[in-house]
């Protein structure tokens, strides 16, 4: 699956993920695991304290809940606006 960040400067593949978290106002991806050089993290959209929750359960949601992978379309999260 593919996520687009709220700024849509970056689309990545979940696959290359290993968790999301919150932290600051922000929903953050997390890649690469503690033995890998090229580990990381970024962030992925910046949400007000009301917002935050629904838009992660949203994200996780089309995460554990996706369509048809043949679809590009039904394969992609947009995070959304602020």
């Amino acid at each position: 699956m593919w996520i687009v960040s709220q700024d849509k400067t970056t689309i990545v593949n979940t696959d290359t993920i290993a968790c999301f978290n919150i932290d600051n106002s922000q929903i953050w991806a997390t890649y690469g695991i503690a033995s890998e050089a090229d580990n990381g993290y970024f962030s992925i959209g910046k949400y007000s304290d009301k917002q935050i929750y629904d838009v992660f359960r949203q994200l996780t949601n089309a995460i554990t809940n996706q369509m048809d992978a043949s679809s590009f379309l039904s394969n992609k999260f947009e995070m959304p606006g602020e």
